[in-house]
């Protein structure tokens, strides 16, 4: 019950909040987010637990997210952007505070100037769980890269 009420609670918290009213932006998307979540948690009459959900949320958890860990995580995405061939896109929401924009953009850009494989692409008014809060704007900007490489 813990890791699905802490799951829930760090997706609802990921949606992108405007900033002056401090409200979700895409409240109807963080509650469908949140509906299918229920139903992965077997927190929905007539459905049946996802049999390893909690398991691939704490293994993500201790393996991922760890605090720890996320200077290492960030040394290998970078080798890895450097060492491919391969073109990299980055869509990040500026409203991001699971993955804090603020506090890292700086970084990411610097990413963009050392490396011609890699692109940002910052979208105003999204937070982590851009793909759900707007689709068609991810699509966009994935399309638009695709059809740039």
């Amino acid at each position: 019950v813990a890791i699905s009420d802490a799951y829930l609670e760090a997706g609802q918290i990921a949606f992108g909040k405007d900033p002056e009213t401090g409200k979700k932006i895409y409240n109807e998307a963080a509650t469908s987010k949140k509906d299918r979540d229920l139903i992965l948690f077997g927190s929905v009459k007539g459905k049946e637990k996802h049999p390893f959900v909690t398991e691939a949320i704490l293994s993500v958890n201790l393996g991922t997210l760890r605090g720890d860990l996320l200077a290492g995580h960030r040394e290998k995405f970078v080798d890895v952007v450097k060492n491919t061939k391969s073109k990299v896109l980055w869509v990040w929401g500026n409203l991001d505070k699971t993955v804090p924009f603020e506090e890292n953009v700086d970084q990411v850009r610097k990413w963009e100037e050392e490396f011609s494989n890699f692109e940002l692409s910052v979208e105003d008014r999204l937070g982590h769980e851009s793909p759900f809060e707007s689709p068609e704007r991810v699509a966009k900007a994935t399309i638009a890269f695709l059809g740039n490489n």
